[in-house]
């Protein structure tokens, strides 16, 4: 677990890309900057950039994510409703040092959020799968040291 909280300490920049197989409009790219924050066992990334859709209209967003390093897990919640009312996605098991996956799936009503985590050299990748009967989506997150 040291590996990963050491590496997420580092994280200065994101990039992503999103891709949807239905025709829900979350195609895109994106990126932005990461402001992050530790307290003990919390990592708290407030993150802000820019998103162009593949209609060519850009967008801006902000995203506040808390990682949570507990005995045998990190559960990433996201803050978009403060801090005292997290919406939990999932727990992060490690398969090795460098190697993470959701424990099982987030449920949002009929949709499963899925992710895989990996430390890479100088990033951390998190690819996260969306799916359900309207959704088919794949987003991959570059966390940029």
């Amino acid at each position: 677990m040291n590996k990963l909280k050491q590496s997420l300490l580092k994280v200065k920049s994101l990039r992503f890309t999103s891709e949807t197989l239905e025709k829900t409009g979350w195609s895109g790219s994106g990126n932005g900057i990461v402001n992050v924050k530790s307290h003990g066992e919390i990592i708290r990334y407030d993150e802000s950039g820019s998103w162009l859709n593949s209609n060519s209209k850009t967008f801006g967003f902000k995203n506040t994510y808390r990682w949570t390093f507990e005995e045998n897990h990190v559960k990433l919640e996201h803050l978009r409703f403060g801090e005292k009312d997290p919406v939990f996605l999932f727990n992060l098991i490690p398969k090795n040092e460098y190697f993470w996956t959701s424990e099982c799936p987030h449920k949002c009503k009929l949709d499963d959020y899925n992710a895989q985590l990996e430390i890479k050299e100088d990033q951390i990748l998190l690819n996260w799968s969306v799916v359900g009967p309207e959704k088919n989506e794949r987003i991959n997150y570059w966390y940029i040291f």
